[in-house]
């Protein structure tokens, strides 16, 4: 996949990522954390920020209106 940014409808930068290997190396760095060999990369919290929003959007489906998202801290 390539991403590009762009500013005022010109590109000014593009890279090409992959997501090919992720759960892969999510499970080698939270086994590298539990090991004590390498600090997690991404907090627990915003994890957790990231199911509000899941579950904020669920809620909305539900709803069929915006639906708050509490913010965690």
């Amino acid at each position: 996949m390539i991403l590009e940014l762009r500013r005022r409808g010109a590109t000014v930068e593009t890279e090409t990522v992959s997501n090919r290997l992720a759960y892969a190396l999510q499970a080698d760095a939270f086994a590298a954390a539990v090991e004590g060999k390498a600090q997690f990369p991404v907090p627990g919290e915003e994890g957790w920020q990231n199911q509000e929003i899941l579950d904020a959007a669920y809620r909305s489906i539900q709803s069929g209106k915006a639906e708050p998202v509490p913010q965690v801290k």
